[in-house]
Parts: C-alpha cells; sequence; structure tokens
C-alpha cells in the first residue's frame, strides 16, 4: 500500500515538475495583525517557445484590503542548444488588512494557448 502511495506521489510531482505553464501566489506568513503588511508575489512562469500568453493575470479580489505598493518584473531566457524559452513574471503586492476576522486572498488567473484557463491554488 505504500509503494503506491509512493509511486502516486512521484508520479504527480514528475508532472508538476514538467508542465509548461506554472501559476503561483504566495504570501510571506500565514497569519497577520491589522497592522501587518502583506507580501502577496504572484509568479507566472512560461517554458516553450510555442506557448504564449493570452491575457494578463487576472488578480483577486483585494476589496478587504488597502494596497500599499505593487511592482513586477518580467524575465526571458532563451537556449539555444535545447531550443527551449522560459519567461517569468512576478508581481508583487503589499497589502493590509481593512478588519479584523477570517480574509481569504483568492486565486490569480491567466490564459495561455494550450491549457486553456489556469487558476493558482
Amino acid at each position: 500500500m505504500s509503494n503506491r502511495l509512493l509511486y502516486i506521489v512521484l508520479l504527480w510531482y514528475s508532472v508538476q515538475s514538467y508542465a509548461q505553464v506554472n501559476i503561483e501566489l504566495l504570501t510571506n506568513k500565514r497569519e497577520y495583525t491589522t497592522k501587518d503588511l502583506i507580501e502577496l508575489t504572484v509568479t507566472l512562469e512560461i517554458n516553450g517557445a510555442d506557448m504564449v500568453q493570452e491575457t494578463p493575470i487576472r488578480l483577486p479580489d483585494f476589496s478587504q484590503f488597502y494596497e500599499r505598493g505593487s511592482g513586477s518584473s518580467k524575465n526571458s531566457v532563451f537556449d539555444p542548444v535545447t531550443n527551449t524559452a522560459i519567461s517569468q513574471m512576478v508581481y508583487q503586492i503589499i497589502l493590509q488588512p481593512k478588519n479584523s476576522g477570517n480574509l481569504k486572498i483568492g486565486s490569480a488567473l491567466v490564459k495561455s494557448i494550450k491549457p486553456s484557463l489556469l487558476k493558482s491554488v
């Protein structure tokens, strides 16, 4: 039984690591006070010259937060030997909660050519 579980986990990990389009939404910690600033990082990585981002990233609703700052950067690398192109876009947003309580940050969405709509978890 444990061998099957290990096989499934390793198979899932290898599929995830080979994915051509990855979108990830991260915060610097899980619990905050109303005075803390939340560092939210959205990373979009596209592997392959044939993959194209069709729409800009749709960020989640920040109506429960004050937006204190934001910035973005884009990096692209092309390896002519392996004919591999990697494009990475990083968006950082600084947020502060308006109210106390349990607040949830939603998912970021992006549309690309092959998988039609990708959602961060």
